[in-house]
């Protein structure tokens, strides 16, 4: 038997060599993409910080565009940690008054990992394979 994996021609009627192309060229078209985004988004954040600042000194919440937009100017209010130092005493607070609602509700992948490795059985965690074909041009 051999260490080697051949590669299987897929069900489809395209060879593997055409579709490996393929995904290479749509990987290197994500690519740009994703930068280009990344350049849209910088600009909208800065003119978006430029409404604000006419917004604030012009004391309105919201304005009209020319062609039919609208800017609404919100305030949302964000609960973050004051400093990791503080991050034992919140959960120290929640643990103590079982306020177990302001815990995240989402297991912490790295650290169940972790856990299970280790040969903990965490209640209520099952563990899922995901198996994705990942695909690295060069």
């Amino acid at each position: 038997m051999s260490n080697v994996t051949a590669l299987k021609q897929p069900t489809a009627e395209r060879p593997i060599a055409l579709l490996l192309s393929q995904l290479d060229a749509l990987t290197n078209k994500k690519k740009q993409c994703q930068a280009e985004l990344k350049n849209i988004e910088a600009e909208i954040t800065g003119i978006q910080s430029e409404i604000q600042d006419y917004m604030e000194r012009s004391d309105l919440k919201e304005i009209s565009s020319q062609q039919g937009g609208k800017a609404v100017m919100n305030t949302k209010t964000i609960y973050a940690f004051e400093s990791p130092e503080t991050k034992n005493d919140f959960f120290k607070f929640a643990f103590e008054n079982e306020y177990y609602q302001l815990l995240y509700q989402r297991p912490g992948q790295k650290a169940c990992e972790e856990l299970i490795a280790e040969g903990m059985t965490i209640p209520g965690i099952k563990t899922v394979e995901k198996i994705e074909i990942q695909y690295k041009p060069q």
